[in-house]
């Protein structure tokens, strides 16, 4: 595999309809500005729909790749032509996969130990209440 297919490989899913954030030529310090996206392509570009703030218009602009596509260190000039997208704020399906991930090992845990103290806290059978009442009786008979 060569390292332009390696590079379309990179996937960062976000389906049509969705909301994300653009940055104007791919500048991370600027405030991010709301978009929809209407297509996306198998090699992770989109075309997005910007909102702007008190502006009846709308941009469109296409070809937009993720902020860490590997693919802007080899073009570089299509992040300041088209800018980058990024997720909006925990909505990222690598970071929820890790939450998710942390949050099962987590839950495993936690219902070994419940288990194990549910098991110390049970009480006792229905064959120790029958060998305690033979205990009793038997202490009765000797007593007499």
């Amino acid at each position: 595999m060569t390292a332009s297919n390696q590079q379309d490989q990179v996937k960062f899913p976000v389906p049509p309809g969705r909301l994300c954030n653009w940055y104007y030529k791919g500048a991370l310090d600027l405030e991010p500005r709301l978009a929809m996206v209407t297509h996306s392509t198998s090699n992770g570009e989109l075309n997005l729909t910007i909102h702007e703030e008190n502006r009846q218009n709308h941009i469109l602009v296409r070809g937009v790749r993720h902020k860490d596509d590997p693919f802007h260190g080899t073009h570089p000039v299509h992040k300041t032509e088209a800018g980058v997208w990024d997720y909006l704020p925990g909505l990222d399906p690598r970071k929820i996969a890790t939450r998710l991930t942390a949050a099962e090992a987590g839950m495993e845990e936690l219902t070994k130990v419940l288990q194990q103290e549910q098991a110390a806290s049970r009480p006792p059978g229905p064959d120790a209440g029958a060998a305690y009442r033979r205990t009793v009786a038997k202490e009765q008979a000797n007593a007499q």
